[in-house]
C-alpha cells in the first residue's frame, strides 16, 4: 500500500518534470518569438503551466492506478507489466503531441489541433512541404527523449511488484483504501481542485504575448479538448440561431440593392481576367524594392488596402477566393467531396457569359 502511494507521488512528479521539458524545446526551437521577451516572463510560463500538467499528468495516471492496485489485490506481475506498457504508451503519445506543436508553431504561430491533424489523412504531402530541420527535430525529439523519459521511469519510479503476505481479505481493505484516498487527489488534480467551476485553458493564460499562454497550455490537454470540440460539433450544428426561413429574409435583406450605382471603371467591356493566389504572401513584400512589377500593378488599377483573410490556410482561402465559400470553424470544406461538389466556382459564372478558362 505504501509502495502505491509513493509510486502515486513519482509518476506525478516525473509527468511535471516530464512537460516542463517538452516545454523547454519548445521555447528553443521558437527562440526566434522570444526576442522581444525577457526571461523572467519565459519562466513565469513555467509556473503559470503547472495547474493544466498536473490536471493532464492525472489523466495520464488513472489507467496505470487502476492496474497496480489490481497487481497489489490479486499478487500478479502481469498488472504492473499492462501498466508499465501503457504509460510507455501514453508517453510516446505525449511527446508526440508536444514536438509537433513545437514544429508547428513555427509555421503557424497556433497550437497543434483537429485542423493540424486533419492534413495527416495525406502524410505524403505534409512531410514533402515540411522543411527538413524540423521534419528532423520532430523525429530526433520523439525518438531521443521519450528513450529518455522512458529510461528514468523504468530506473526511478515504476513498480514492478508490490509482494505481501497479507491476507486476500486484507489486500482487498487496503487496496479499496488507496483506491478512495488516491482515487480523491488524482479527480481532484484532474479538475484542478473543488472551486465552481472546473479547470479550463484560461488558467494558463497570463501573458498579452500569445506565445507565452500558449506554451503555458499544456498541449495534450489542449488538443484533446479541441478534438471532443470538433467531434462535438460534427453531431450538431453549432451555428443554427434561426430558422432558415428567418435566415434566409436576413440573407436578402442585406444583399438587396434597390438601385445599381456601380462606376464603370474599365477600359474595356471584356478585360482578360487573371487570378493570382500566392501562398503566404505577406502585405509587407509589396513594395517597389520587393515587388517592384505587382507594386507597379497597384498604381495603375484599383488597390484595396483594407481586406480581412476568411482564413490562415490553404484549405480556407482557395475556396473563398474561387466558391465565394467563407472559412468556418472546426471544418475544412476541401475534405469533404460530398461539399465541395456543390460549391459554386468562379469559373463557371464566368464560362456562362462566354469566357474559357484554365488552370496553371
Amino acid at each position: 500500500m505504501r509502495k502505491i502511494a509513493v509510486w502515486l507521488v513519482k509518476s506525478l512528479l516525473f509527468w511535471l518534470l516530464v512537460f516542463a521539458c517538452n516545454r523547454l524545446v519548445f521555447f528553443i526551437v521558437n527562440h526566434d518569438l522570444l526576442r522581444h521577451i525577457s526571461t523572467k516572463e519565459v519562466f513565469q510560463s513555467f509556473r503559470y503551466a503547472i495547474p493544466l500538467d498536473i490536471s493532464t499528468a492525472c489523466y495520464s495516471l488513472v489507467i496505470p492506478f487502476l492496474l497496480m492496485i489490481c497487481g497489489y489485490v490479486c499478487q500478479k506481475r502481469f498488472y504492473h507489466q499492462i501498466a508499465l506498457i501503457f504509460t510507455l504508451v501514453i508517453l510516446f503519445v505525449q511527446g508526440s503531441i508536444a514536438y509537433g506543436e513545437a514544429a508547428v508553431y513555427t509555421e503557424w504561430q497556433s497550437k497543434l489541433n483537429y485542423e493540424a491533424l486533419s492534413h495527416f489523412q495525406h502524410p505524403s504531402e505534409v512531410f514533402h512541404t515540411a522543411s527538413w530541420p524540423l521534419t528532423l527535430l520532430f523525429f530526433g525529439c520523439t525518438i531521443l527523449l521519450d528513450l529518455i523519459y522512458t529510461w528514468l521511469y523504468i530506473r526511478y519510479v515504476h513498480v514492478f511488484a508490490i509482494a505481501t503476505h497479507q491476507a486476500f481479505r486484507k489486500r482487498i481493505f487496503n487496496g479499496g483504501m488507496i483506491l478512495l484516498i488516491g482515487g480523491f487527489f488524482i479527480f481532484t488534480g484532474i479538475r484542478g481542485g473543488w472551486k465552481r467551476f472546473p479547470i479550463s485553458e484560461s488558467i494558463s493564460y497570463f501573458s498579452t504575448k500569445s506565445i507565452l499562454n500558449d506554451a503555458a497550455v499544456n498541449p495534450s490537454w489542449s488538443l484533446v479538448r479541441n478534438l471532443l470540440s470538433h467531434y462535438d460539433h460534427e453531431r450538431y450544428n453549432p451555428y443554427g440561431y434561426f430558422s432558415d426561413a428567418e435566415a434566409r429574409n436576413i440573407i436578402d435583406s442585406l444583399y438587396a440593392t434597390p438601385k445599381d450605382t456601380t462606376v464603370e471603371v474599365l477600359s474595356t467591356p471584356r478585360p482578360n481576367i487573371v487570378l493570382v493566389i500566392l501562398e503566404s504572401f505577406t502585405a509587407d513584400a509589396v513594395n517597389p524594392i520587393i515587388t517592384p512589377v505587382l507594386d507597379s500593378l497597384i498604381h495603375e488599377g484599383i488597390y484595396f488596402d483594407s481586406l480581412y483573410a476568411s482564413g490562415h490556410v490553404s484549405d480556407q482561402g482557395i475556396p473563398a477566393i474561387l466558391s465565394a465559400f467563407p472559412a468556418t470553424s472546426g471544418v475544412s470544406v476541401c475534405d469533404d467531396p460530398e461539399m465541395t461538389k456543390h460549391l459554386p466556382a468562379i469559373n463557371e459564372d464566368l464560362q456562362r457569359v462566354g469566357y474559357h478558362t484554365g488552370f496553371l
